[in-house]
């Protein structure tokens, strides 16, 4: 398969799954990282102890310096000025004549603000655009669904969604996956479609349309297992911040009840109790027992997520509990892999692996 080389810019913590995951990449290739003046001073990543990627400073001089195909850019952790940190050098790369793609985020308020802008990106006819007219009942999902969301946005369930992906496929399930950003696209699956954010369409349509969809990819792929990213929330972080109400969480659910729950949480000092409070909290909303609740080192810091109306957190480097710190074992994944597919082996849903 041709690889397109891509270039990645402004680098940061919200687009590290691209050195991370280069191994699952469909058909792009970074050659760059073009970080903001003065964010880390750090001159390579290594990519999968294979190759290192170029990291810069500059721009424009990088890409005349790697000439890549695409440029990719991305959303940051943190609000950036659209007018002095992604204008001017996305009417670079139109002067240069790149292929321009835009992060999720960057894309959904380009849509709100600067929609002319969107006529650059570079876009492909696939499966997900395809028109669907909408149906008056819900169908049976005959392959074993696995749901992986979170309490709250931004835990990082894209990137656990890149490991779970790269644990099934080297263990030769035929794999088919729906991505909570546009960015699965490139890396061999299937974003949410659009329909699912179009304010247009009503809850009772995304609900229909989702289950229609999931069927229509269940007939051609024939998968052993359905593998969908829920975007966005479960809960409001609060009531002064209340994101989407897990709105789009519970259109999901309603289209499709999955066989396997995984729901990442914020980092805290979880007793025995609290779990079993989130598991019935979870049960009441969504008629499901979730199978894994798993804590993450991220500790949200509510004051700052209502001041800005975006979640913040404070990255915990040593959590307190030696049991939170699961996640970012070596071996966790895996471990929950093969548990997994246990259950769905004994449950008689697919065939022993």
């Amino acid at each position: 398969m041709v690889m397109n080389s891509v270039l990645i810019y402004p680098f940061g913590k919200e687009s590290e799954y691209w050195i991370k995951f280069t191994n699952l990449l469909d058909n792009l290739q970074p050659v760059c990282l073009v970080a903001l003046q003065g964010w880390d001073d750090r001159k390579v990543f290594i990519d999968n102890d294979k190759e290192s990627i170029p990291f810069s400073f500059e721009f424009e001089k990088s890409i005349v310096k790697y000439n890549p195909e695409f440029i990719f850019f991305a959303d940051f952790r943190f609000p950036l000025d659209f007018e002095i940190y992604y204008l001017p050098y996305i009417k670079m790369a139109i002067r240069y004549n790149k292929k321009i793609l835009f992060g999720e985020n960057l894309k959904y308020m380009l849509r709100k603000k600067y929609p002319t802008i969107l006529r650059y990106e570079y876009t492909e006819e696939s499966f997900m655009n395809t028109k669907m007219e909408i149906p008056n009942s819900l169908m049976q999902i005959n392959t074993p669904v696995i749901f992986i969301s979170s309490m709250f946005g931004g835990l990082g369930k894209f990137e656990i969604q890149l490991k779970l992906r790269k644990a099934f496929l080297e263990r030769n399930i035929n794999l088919m996956q729906i991505g909570t950003k546009e960015e699965s696209q490139y890396y061999g699956f299937y974003p949410m479609p659009e329909f699912m954010k179009n304010h247009e369409n009503s809850e009772k349509d995304k609900i229909l349309l989702f289950n229609r969809y999931l069927k229509k990819l269940e007939e051609v792929k024939k998968p052993d297992i359905i593998l969908i990213g829920i975007p966005g929330e479960l809960y409001a972080p609060s009531e002064k911040y209340i994101a989407n109400l897990g709105i789009t969480a519970y259109e999901i659910f309603l289209s499709v009840m999955p066989d396997i729950l995984l729901v990442l949480l914020p980092y805290a000092e979880y007793r025995e109790e609290d779990y079993e409070s989130i598991r019935k909290s979870i049960i009441q909303k969504y008629g499901v027992n979730p199978d894994y609740l798993i804590p993450t080192n991220l500790r949200l810091q509510l004051d700052e997520t209502e001041t800005y109306q975006k979640e913040r957190y404070l990255t915990i480097v040593e959590p307190d509990n030696e049991e939170d710190a699961d996640l970012y074992e070596s071996n966790y994944i895996e471990k929950i892999t093969d548990d997994i597919l246990k259950k769905l082996t004994i449950n008689g849903q697919i065939k022993s692996i």
